[in-house]
């Protein structure tokens, strides 16, 4: 296995753990919506559908990065490295909204 392909490799099982701690964030946010006063629900839904869409385009960045080869997943990462930013961004600023 060439280095480039086992650099790959390492940063796919990353995004995965990534990804991993998202949903667990999401269900996080879903018991509090669950648990929410009424007034705070349409706020909790609201936040809850940005992150389900960004982790959904994070899940797509990263199956397309799965498929690339050669050079082509290195100027994915940055794409992706970026999407997984705002989505992090996104998740904390809804945590600081409903603490």
């Amino acid at each position: 296995m060439n280095n480039q392909t086992k650099n790959k490799q390492l940063y796919q099982q990353k995004l995965k753990i990534q990804i991993k701690k998202l949903n667990v964030q999401i269900s996080e946010v879903k018991t509090k919506v669950e648990n929410a006063k009424t007034e705070m629900i349409d706020q909790y839904h609201s936040k809850l559908e940005e992150l389900h869409a960004k982790r959904d385009l994070a899940q797509k960045k990263r199956q397309e990065l799965q498929q690339s080869s050669g050079e082509a997943w290195k100027e994915m990462k940055h794409g992706f490295e970026k999407s997984l930013a705002e989505l992090n961004k996104a998740w904390e600023n809804a945590i600081d909204k409903f603490k």
